[in-house]
């Protein structure tokens, strides 16, 4: 497992020096556990956070296409913010990933539920949950596309 901090991604500033990274990342097999550090995912921090995880997933960026996000620490959560994790996801899926929310907080958990986002975005309780089925769902989604072709037949 790695720990890193990022303060930066292809040279955009994502936090000032009294703040500390916006968020703080480790590897846990294929998966990129990100958490975000701050209190709201506001305007700024949307965008800032949807350059680092769609970053990460290019191949300069380490190809990191399955990503876990931590929320646990943002209490609230503007229009801009949920709109950045619909980005984020589709972003990744675009690009064979999957994005993966865990730790949310109640209030944003509300939030989501309130505006159908649980619907479409994945959501678990911990890291561990969320790693297991990030790696589940990729095998489950391969299997699936694998039938549809006819590689794989019914017994």
């Amino acid at each position: 497992m790695t720990n890193t901090d990022h303060g930066y991604l292809s040279g955009l500033s994502l936090a000032s020096s009294d703040q500390g990274p916006l968020v703080r990342t480790r590897a846990e097999g294929e998966v990129l556990v990100i958490t975000f550090t701050r209190e709201s995912l506001d305007d700024t921090c949307a965008r800032q956070l949807t350059s680092v995880c769609l970053g990460y997933a290019e191949a300069d960026g380490g190809g990191w296409r399955r990503q876990a996000v931590s929320l646990g620490m943002a209490r609230g959560a503007t229009c801009a913010g949920l709109r950045a994790l619909v980005e984020i996801s589709d972003g990744l899926d675009r690009l064979g990933g999957q994005l993966m929310l865990f730790g949310v907080a109640a209030d944003v958990r509300n939030v989501l539920r309130k505006t159908g986002l649980t619907d479409r975005l994945a959501l678990a309780r911990t890291a561990q949950d969320a790693v297991a089925r990030a790696h589940q769902t990729d095998r489950v989604q391969s299997f699936s596309l694998a039938q549809g072709f006819g590689i794989f037949r019914a017994a």
